[in-house]
């Protein structure tokens, strides 16, 4: 998942609270970060980036 964000711009890192897994996508192109406490949100703001990205 790492490597996969890494590739599309992003850096993903991910850190343990009391109530659980927080993970941190930052866009490095809008300088933007979202934080969710869910893995498949963010697997889901990368299909969404992959799709939107020009091939």
């Amino acid at each position: 998942m790492r490597h996969r964000a890494e590739s599309l711009g992003f850096t993903l890192t991910w850190y343990r609270t009391p109530d659980g897994w927080r993970f941190t996508l930052t866009d490095h192109t809008t300088g933007r970060k979202r934080t969710s406490p869910y893995l498949a949100l963010v697997q889901a703001h990368l299909n969404r980036a992959e799709k939107a990205r020009p091939r």
